[in-house]
């Protein structure tokens, strides 16, 4: 089973971290690849199906996610504005929360005790871009905690990833509610205690090895490469494959 899957199941909350260089963003892209195909970029309905799924991205540093933005089953994007403040990724997170507090409202009506439609998936990355904007990480980390606290049984899955794991930037929210966690190549041994509870992440290879923190268990696993320009090309071929079923829709009435 790839590592990319046992994140993809995981329930509410995963945590991705290491050191510049590490693999973060690559590890990233392979998780949206992943999602992509599982669940194809069909746009689904407003509650879904099972085998659906949707994504909002959340860009602070404007050129790690904006290449997936244009995916149909994107709902939302945010990036940082041009003095690097995140007003429109607050009112990302705040939507998102939107749409958990609508699924539990539908979850109550129908009598359900875990939400049966589409999955969705809310990717922000990085999350110390944000908490260290002072007038920002107040709102920022409540709404964060918020989502977190409830996200589980709603059939959303938070993934967070940052570079620089500290006090600041992993708050108690993430480090309770997050029981998915990925540690890359860590600076030195006190930011693997941040993410992992334990030390050793410091003693990673610079890319190919990381731990992987999954049901209260440790264990080191492979982080398969994944070159950018083969990201480009499924990405390229994904908008290729949609504008035509897209033009071929319009013109005979199909999909």
């Amino acid at each position: 089973m790839s590592i990319y899957t046992d994140i993809l199941s995981a329930d509410g909350g995963v945590f991705i971290s290491g050191a510049t260089g590490s693999g973060k963003s690559t590890v990233i892209s392979a998780i949206l690849r992943e999602v992509v195909a599982r669940y194809g970029v069909g746009e689904p309905t407003e509650i879904g199906k099972p085998d659906e799924a949707i994504l909002y991205l959340a860009d602070p540093k404007k050129v790690e996610l904006a290449r997936w933005r244009y995916l149909p089953m994107v709902k939302g994007y945010a990036q940082s504005d041009e003095d690097f403040k995140h007003p429109d990724i607050l009112r990302l997170v705040d939507r998102v929360i939107r749409l958990m507090s609508w699924r539990y409202e539908v979850m109550q009506r129908y009598g359900w005790r875990k939400w049966q439609g589409s999955k969705c998936y809310f990717v922000i990355d990085e999350i110390a871009d944000i908490l260290l904007v002072k007038e920002e990480a107040k709102d920022f980390q409540a709404m964060l905690t918020r989502l977190l606290n409830l996200c589980r049984a709603s059939g959303i899955t938070v993934i967070l990833a940052t570079q620089s794991p500290s006090r600041q930037t992993v708050p108690a929210s993430v480090q309770i509610n997050c029981t998915c966690k990925l540690c890359l190549h860590t600076s030195n041994r006190i930011e693997s205690f941040m993410v992992l509870g334990q030390a050793g992440a410091e003693k990673l290879p610079r890319y190919g090895k990381g731990y992987l923190l999954l049901d209260g268990e440790v264990k080191l696993v492979d982080i398969p490469y994944v070159a950018d320009d083969e990201i480009d090309r499924f990405i390229y071929a994904l908008m290729r494959k949609n504008i035509a079923s897209t033009l071929f829709g319009a013109v005979y009435g199909r999909k």
